[in-house]
């Protein structure tokens, strides 16, 4: 829902410029420990760059209340990025020619194509097409690739894939949830710990395909706000908030972990 709001906080002093192909949008120098908003108005492709150390979030502020909020981290562009499609992957790239393949953890085929920079791919998911009931989703590129998971059947939300170089081992509900589910490129095993008692149960990520870049998964219907996820494996974890205080109820969000 444009316009969209871009939020950055500096590390450090910085310059910082956002694009839409080759056109200059927005560009602003943003001191240390101080933060910047931009308003980016349309739905296509963007590009931020920055001289210096930063971190950004966006949300969609558009006048139709039913789809507005749902703030989403942006991460950095890697080769290697994992996630859900929802009803479908967003699938972009920074370079022309730009080779990918996409491997789903019910997989037995993979699937290829070629980016164009500034150009949006769109991936189909298998399996269920909401609320992450989908398989994971691996994608791979010869140069560097962005995705987002698209619009589920509630929430008009968004969820970006994560590089597999940010998966970490250990996760926890920060609000009372609708769901969460987890991928990796290992079978990790996952300890589930109750806030309530520390009592343990465990999950193992599995998969169905037979590729051997097929993610691992898994999706529970765990609620309850203080509960703690963790593996001797790294892995990535969402989950939908059921509640707009401290959270952004049903719109589907990457969850932040640790080592």
């Amino acid at each position: 829902e444009s316009p969209n709001l871009v939020i950055i906080h500096a590390f450090e002093d910085i310059d910082v410029e956002i694009y839409q192909g080759e056109t200059l949008l927005e560009q602003a120098s943003v001191t240390k420990g101080t933060n910047h908003i931009f308003s980016i108005t349309g739905l296509s492709s963007f590009r931020m760059t920055s001289t210096g150390l930063m971190i950004a979030y966006t949300y969609a502020s558009g006048s139709n209340t039913n789809k507005v909020v749902d703030p989403k981290p942006i991460l950095p562009m890697s080769k290697d990025i994992i996630g859900f499609p929802s009803s479908s992957a967003r699938l972009t790239s920074v370079s022309n020619a730009n080779d990918y393949e996409a491997v789903h953890s019910s997989s037995t085929d993979v699937i290829t194509g070629t980016l164009t920079a500034g150009v949006t791919v769109t991936l189909n998911p298998r399996g269920l097409s909401k609320l992450y009931s989908c398989s994971a989703l691996r994608i791979t590129g010869n140069d560097f690739i962005v995705a987002n998971s698209y619009a589920d059947s509630d929430g008009y939300s968004s969820a970006p894939f994560i590089p597999v170089s940010m998966m970490r081992k250990r996760y926890a509900l920060n609000v009372e949830a609708e769901w969460v589910a987890f991928a990796s490129t290992h079978p990790a095993e996952i300890r589930i710990i109750d806030p309530v008692d520390g009592s343990e149960t465990t999950v193992t990520l599995t998969r169905t395909g037979t590729q051997a870049n097929a993610p691992y998964e898994a999706r529970l219907n765990i609620t309850g706000a203080g509960f703690r996820f963790e593996s001797d494996d790294r892995f990535a974890a969402w989950y939908q908030p059921n509640t707009d205080v401290s959270g952004s109820a049903e719109d589907e969000s990457l969850m932040y972990g640790a080592d």
